[in-house]
């Protein structure tokens, strides 16, 4: 996450200054990554990713919930995490609608006491995607052409 700090300094006169910075909450041994992308027929694809980073290693389950708004929670389990990640899917009809809003990912540590948060707003990357798909066809095409 990134925050923004700001500092009042009063000398001969005052002085506004914003700092920028990105920080990590957690021990950093258990990471949560998550995308989403809108995919063909106005579906809504959510990739997440958990990383399992434990020194020493630890076998990690996990129960996981999205919650979308005004909509059942969608769940999914992790069993016996081992060292590296483990990626699963979530589908939702009608991408669009939910663009803009907030949706929750918490992962709970079953037998244990981990729990992580994730919350993000839909499509914050979907210009950038299509303007980098947009590129490679024109890149395509002028491939094709010669």
């Amino acid at each position: 996450k990134d925050v923004a700090i700001d500092f009042d300094i009063f000398a001969e006169r005052k002085y506004s200054i914003r700092v920028h910075r990105s920080y990590h909450v957690g021990l950093g041994d258990i990471m949560v990554q998550v995308t989403d992308r809108k995919i063909e027929g106005n579906v809504l694809e959510i990739e997440q990713v958990i990383v399992n980073n434990t020194s020493p290693l630890e076998t990690l389950q996990f129960r996981c919930s999205l919650f979308i708004p005004n909509m059942k929670r969608m769940q999914r389990f992790i069993t016996e995490l081992k060292h590296g990640q483990d990626r699963k899917l979530y589908y939702i009809p009608n991408a669009e609608a939910l663009k803009g809003k907030e949706l929750w990912l918490r992962a709970e540590q079953v037998n244990g006491r981990r729990i992580l948060n994730y919350r993000w707003t839909v499509g914050e990357g979907w210009d950038k995607i299509d303007a980098i798909s947009r590129q490679q066809r024109r890149t395509e095409d002028l491939i094709r052409v010669r």
